[in-house]
Parts: structure tokens; sequence; C-alpha cells
């Protein structure tokens, strides 16, 4: 299974699709570089990345709390972030 495939079977065990991310992603430069740090920074801590695959919960309860427009966004790029999707990674970096 190519990266794009195993990507979008991880999005898809949290109701999400790419069509999805279009509407989700920010389109303010600010607020789309707020998402990705705080989406490394989640991906940064195996224990939350963890407690995000067992559970597929939301990260509403985690510091520092994520814009509730932005959350889907962040939990797309922390599974981006946290997994093997080196070319996909490299994509997402080029804006």
């Amino acid at each position: 299974m190519n990266e794009i495939q195993q990507y979008k079977s991880l999005l898809a065990q949290y109701n999400m699709t790419f069509n999805d991310l279009v509407d989700l992603c920010p389109r303010d430069q600010q607020a789309r570089e707020y998402a990705k740090r705080m989406a490394k920074s989640i991906a940064s801590h195996p224990k939350i990345v963890i407690h995000l695959q067992n559970i597929h919960q939301e990260l509403k309860e985690y510091e520092p709390p994520i814009d509730q427009r932005y959350h889907r966004y962040v939990i797309a790029l922390v599974i981006l972030y946290s997994g093997e999707f080196k070319h996909l990674y490299r994509y997402l970096n080029q804006d």
C-alpha cells in the first residue's frame, strides 16, 4: 500500500477524507503555521499519539488547547507527522 492509501485509511478511522482536509485547512498562513506547530508538538509526545490512536478521541482535553476550528485539521497533521509518510511530509512543507 502506498503512502496516500495508508494515510487515507488512517484518516477514515477519524471519519475524515482528503476532501475534508481541503475544507478544514486554515486559509490564513499564520493559522496554518500555528496548526502545524501544534501538530508537531503533539506528535512529539508518544503517549498522546498512542492515546489518539487507541481511543480515537479529539484532542480537546490536552494542553495547549486546540482551537475548535482547527482540531480536526491538527489531528490529520498529527497522523501525518507521527507516521512514516516522508513523501507526504515533504509535500506539506513546500508552502
